[in-house]
């Protein structure tokens, strides 16, 4: 990933960014927009609606939290939204456009969480759906489950132990 230092970056949202931030969220649920069979200028204005509507209940259920576009070679090419606490770092959203999925950026949008979070002290929590492919990455980056229902996983990243100083 270290071809993408440099490259991708965040900004905080803006409200000229409702367009694209409504393309993000339509991205990520494809499937059930097609359930709509509505005309596809209907199935924008409804992928509209749900995306201010995701937004004011994050920003309701994480007050103070960070809105961004995610940016790449300075191009908008996903969201992130995170909940800062005192102990702990919620990772309420992250998505990317469908074309730049798979290419690392969403690793890289997470080794900089970890970093923050282990320059802090901070566990890094999350939910993601049962079935969400998402899943892989985060085992993989070391998250684990720590609750379960029918819909979503709860999990969480704790940094490693500082290692004690031996050299004398």
């Amino acid at each position: 990933m270290a071809e993408l230092a440099g490259r991708v970056s965040r900004r905080a949202s803006a409200p000229a960014d409702e367009p694209f931030l409504t393309e993000v969220f339509a991205g990520t649920r494809e499937d059930e927009l097609a359930l709509l069979a509505a005309a596809p200028e209907l199935q924008a204005d409804f992928a509209g609606s749900q995306s201010r509507l995701q937004q004011r209940v994050y920003a309701e259920t994480y007050p103070g939290g960070a809105f961004e576009v995610v940016l790449l070679d300075g191009a908008p090419v996903g969201r992130l939204f995170v909940g800062r606490g005192d102990d702990e770092i919620c990772l309420v959203d992250i998505a990317l456009l469908p074309r730049h999925r798979g290419a690392g950026i969403g690793t890289h949008l997470l080794r900089e969480l970890q970093a923050e979070a282990a320059a802090t002290g901070a566990t890094i929590s999350l939910h993601v759906g049962v079935r969400s492919q998402a899943q892989r990455l985060y085992r993989r980056l070391g998250f684990v489950v720590t609750a379960a229902t029918e819909v979503h996983l709860r999990m969480r990243w704790t940094p490693p132990e500082p290692q004690p100083n031996t050299a004398s």
